[in-house]
């Protein structure tokens, strides 16, 4: 897995910038902001996630009202989260490596009813796990919407809404 998105949070942000978890369940992976700094998890179950019980893959700081580019990608070694294209940190798997199957929908600036403070851009969804070249590649220019590994992209043009279009 890699998810990516550009994001510009406000001072002392909180929420989710990506989500397809629900807390407590084990299940999912989800992209964070709380007070200000920026976190990433992935979770199979209780016994099998990238995670270590507090805010694991700590991305630091990003509530300074500038774009920053996050990158959070998962493969059988582990977890390692990326801004503005450098590595921030990075967790090995508690457990065995695999793939989440929660049903959970995928939403983009909230949780649990919390709404994201700031904008979120250019959110990408790869079932793949992209290497830091391709990173930084994402950084200055959009996808190839025929790559068969890019599973969805919202470029967040069309229009206002609750709803976004996967291009």
């Amino acid at each position: 897995l890699t998810a990516t998105a550009w994001v510009k949070a406000a001072p002392g942000t909180a929420g989710c910038v990506i989500d397809k978890y629900w807390a407590g369940a084990w299940n999912g992976w989800q992209i964070w902001l709380s007070g200000g700094r920026v976190y990433a998890a992935y979770f199979v179950s209780t016994t099998r996630y990238v995670y270590d019980g507090d805010y694991i893959l700590d991305g630091g700081w990003i509530d300074d009202g500038q774009w920053h580019h996050l990158a959070f990608v998962v493969d059988a070694t582990g977890g390692r989260f990326y801004v503005d294209g450098t590595v921030r940190a990075t967790a090995g798997w508690t457990g065995a490596a695999g793939p989440c199957t929660t049903t959970l929908g995928l939403r983009f600036g909230v949780d649990d009813g919390v709404p994201f403070r700031g904008q979120i851009d250019e959110v990408t969804i790869w079932n793949t796990n992209l290497n830091a070249t391709a990173v930084v590649q994402l950084m200055d220019s959009p996808p190839d919407t025929d790559d068969p590994t890019l599973l969805g992209y919202w470029d967040f043009e069309d229009g206002t809404g609750i709803q976004v279009t996967d291009r």
